[in-house]
């Protein structure tokens, strides 16, 4: 997926798409919450950033569940980097995913594509 983050929007006149996005037709979907459970996933993104209330460092997860069931549904899970207790579930995250970093954190690849993951509770949210 491309990122256009540092291209300015301020300049876009989008009233060229007034009468089309007017005309077009909405499908209702209605996605039914993804169970708690354990699901085997495809991590599809990580992104390093900074959570938007505090400013901790975040780790930001897209998760993509290839199985045993709701295959291709997301969860997005977030690893506020706050206290300790944040660090070892990031800790545990990565463990789940294959990768085990040395005590002190330092950068390294994205974990492996598949993992198991365990969804629910208020650490994952799903589409």
């Amino acid at each position: 997926m491309e990122h256009y983050e540092n291209q300015s929007s301020s300049n876009l006149d989008l009233a060229q798409f007034d009468d089309a996005f007017e005309t077009a037709e909405v499908e209702e979907r209605e996605f039914e919450a993804v169970p708690d459970g354990k699901y085997q996933v495809n991590v599809d993104r990580v992104e390093l950033t900074r959570a938007q209330t505090s400013g901790n460092p975040m780790l930001k997860w897209t998760l993509r569940i290839l199985a045993p069931t709701h295959k291709g549904r997301l969860l997005w899970r977030n690893n506020v980097m706050a206290s300790n207790e944040n660090i070892k579930w990031l800790k545990q995250d990565l463990y789940t995913c294959g990768l085990q970093l040395p005590e002190a954190l330092r950068p390294a690849g994205p974990p492996r594509a598949a993992s198991q993951h365990q969804a629910g509770g208020d650490q994952a949210h799903s589409r």
